[in-house]
């Protein structure tokens, strides 16, 4: 990838949860209610997913999202190109855990370079 040189590649396990509206505002009145947290916070973060038309890249197991990153201190924020190869899939994990390489770089805009 090219961008602004700040490529960055991590091994990341994931565990995705899924929860209905009402079971997620539960988790959040629970957190807030922890000692030292003092509020629930929202971000939002946009973000687009990217495939070829024939889902290529879903079919081999990576995806390709360009994401808006905030800046901070009043500067203008920045675009963070991530591309994600899912890992052998036959590790003894637990069930619903995703392991996966992570590949991040800075680009110019919402469109993803490759």
């Amino acid at each position: 990838m090219a961008g602004g040189g700040k490529n960055k590649s991590e091994v990341e396990t994931e565990l995705k949860i899924r929860l209905s509206p009402s079971e997620m505002e539960k988790v959040f009145k629970s957190l807030s209610r922890k000692e030292g947290v003092s509020g629930v916070s929202h971000k939002y973060l946009p973000r687009m997913y990217y495939d070829t038309p024939d889902m290529a890249l879903y079919k081999n197991g990576i995806s390709l999202r360009v994401q808006y990153k905030m800046g901070q201190g009043g500067r203008i924020g920045s675009y963070e190109q991530t591309v994600k190869i899912d890992l052998d899939p036959s590790s003894p994990l637990a069930k619903g855990v995703l392991l996966r390489k992570e590949c991040k770089d800075v680009v110019d805009s919402h469109k993803p370079v490759l």
